[in-house]
């Protein structure tokens, strides 16, 4: 899957080093953390994380990958909101898919496979 993947609001793309600051501001906040399986996410914990994914490809199939979420208001402003991840599966059929959706299957398995 190449990267990055720009609208004309967002860029979707890897987690960089630089992200670190912006990426654990918003884990750490209660409201974002509640709904997640994470709480009292620090600093070193979101640079391990950051670090561990460099080098990391996306679309590989049984593999996490973490995508930053960029948002661009401005050219050369840029904003980091949010990030997302997907773990594609190629030997699933349409049924196991959908329950891999689920919020309580998908954050609750503790799945996360490690390179």
């Amino acid at each position: 899957m190449p990267l990055p993947i720009r609208t004309d609001r967002l860029v979707l793309r890897a987690l960089r080093p630089e992200d670190v600051d912006a990426f654990v501001a918003y884990r750490a906040d209660p409201d974002v953390a509640r709904y997640q399986s994470w709480s009292d996410y620090t600093f070193e914990r979101g640079e391990a994380f950051v670090g561990w994914l460099q080098g990391a490809t996306p679309g590989v199939p049984g593999e996490w990958f973490q995508f930053a979420l960029e948002e661009r208001s401005e050219p050369l402003k840029t904003r980091l909101p949010g990030d997302t991840s997907s773990e594609p599966h190629t030997d699933l059929g349409p049924d196991e898919a959908t329950n891999l959706q689920k919020p309580e299957t998908v954050q609750n398995s503790g799945k996360l496979n490690r390179r």
